[in-house]
């Protein structure tokens, strides 16, 4: 894989959470059922409306004339990782930039990072990084995705170090045990989170309260529970740097038929 940087560059913990499964009816049913959160066609924009009420938003406005800022988003990877958790969330950033559906203008800058040049998912598939770990510590966003690799990683001190990543600047999240990348880094303490079923007694195990719901957000960090709550966190990530509106459209245009 090349690396992509032209037209392709591409929470209140509990009540944001709660206000977020509570606006649509099919939002219930993927907290009730995890991963299950598509939306019917038409159906108000989940993550617009978070974009929308949350105090910890900053979804812009850009106005007609406006220079539209340029993005990165980081999205870390390594050997194992789950196919979905990366190239879910990795075809919804894209999209941002499709002049078929969100159309930003600005530059939009999404890289694999990762700490070797070549890694091979959970499947078999091998591919290659766009950028060394390091590159993620500048970026607005960093998307930590899930896989059987990241027990090695927690464990692995050269991986940590150079993920030094700062919620302060950046928004963070992580999907199912990508949230054990970010509890090894210290970024969940105080916070809960949520995470794969089967992995909840290792996330607690390491100190962090658990919620059973696809979506936990505290501030700018938030952590996804079943690989489908990608799309809800990678609208989240467009929703609070792009706007509610091109998050709607990216969540809409992968939408099943009903």
């Amino acid at each position: 894989m090349a690396a992509v940087t032209t037209a392709i560059r591409i929470m209140k913990p509990r009540r944001e959470s709660e206000r977020f499964g509570r606006i649509s009816a099919s939002m219930k049913r993927g907290a009730a059922g995890m991963g299950r959160t598509l939306r019917r066609p038409g159906a108000k924009s989940t993550v617009a409306e978070l974009a929308l009420t949350s105090k910890v938003s900053r979804a812009p406005d850009f106005g007609a004339t406006a220079r539209r800022p340029a993005m990165k988003i980081a999205m870390v990877a390594y050997d194992g990782f789950t196919d979905v958790d990366l190239f879910l969330p990795w075809d919804l950033f894209y999209r941002v930039k499709d002049p078929t559906y969100a159309a930003y203008e600005g530059a939009w800058d999404v890289r694999i990072c990762a700490d070797t040049p070549r890694i091979t998912s959970y499947s078999g598939l091998a591919i290659d990084r766009h950028e060394p770990l390091e590159w993620a510590q500048g970026a607005d966003a960093v998307f930590v995705v899930s896989g059987v690799g990241s027990r090695r990683k927690i464990r692995d001190p050269a991986f940590l170090a150079a993920l030094r990543l700062d919620p302060a600047r950046q928004m963070v999240a992580a999907i199912d045990s990508g949230a054990l990348v970010l509890a090894a880094l210290g970024l969940l303490e105080g916070l809960s989170a949520t995470t794969y079923p089967s992995i909840f007694a290792e996330l607690e195990a390491m100190g962090v309260r658990t919620e059973r719901r696809p979506l936990v957000i505290h501030g700018n960090v938030a952590t996804g529970g079943g690989c489908l709550a990608c799309q809800d966190l990678a609208a989240w990530i467009v929703g609070r740097l792009v706007g509610p509106q091109a998050a709607t459209q990216i969540v809409d245009s992968v939408a099943k038929v009903e």
